[in-house]
């Protein structure tokens, strides 16, 4: 059961993931630390200490935003399969447990060892065999 759940948890967050890469990838704004970029203007990216990291112009910005959804509708794609994969498995597995008869029980009382079943003789005492 806890199968079937998880599974359908993470094919709910693949489908999360695609829908919001689709809505990332038709926006036609280019955003650069959250500001609005336009034509002629330069995205400046800094690392914590201030060095410059990369100076990317409004189409670099525009492509690396894409690749971005691109990859984000592949990895919710991934998801959706992983999670359906496993939602089978789990229903099947579910299916065969319930069809399955419950399994017998010994039939009688068991049988003592053949080594015990031999006849004793006088002054004979079975001994189970000794290991070293």
């Amino acid at each position: 059961m806890k199968r079937i759940v998880w599974s359908c948890a993470g094919m709910a967050l693949g489908v999360l993931f695609i829908v919001s890469a689709t809505f990332a990838l038709l926006d036609d704004k280019v955003d650069c630390g959250g500001e609005t970029m336009s034509e002629g203007q330069v995205c400046v990216r800094e690392n914590r200490s201030g060095t410059v990291v990369s100076e990317d112009s409004l189409a670099e910005t525009r492509t690396s935003e894409t690749v971005g959804g691109v990859i984000g509708i592949g990895f919710g794609l991934l998801v959706i399969v992983i999670g359906a994969q496993n939602l089978r498995i789990g229903l099947r597995n579910r299916a065969t447990a319930q069809a399955a008869p419950a399994q017998p029980g010994p039939q009688g009382p068991q049988q003592p060892h053949p080594y015990y079943q031999q006849a004793p003789h006088q002054g004979w005492h079975p001994q189970p065999p000794q290991r070293h």
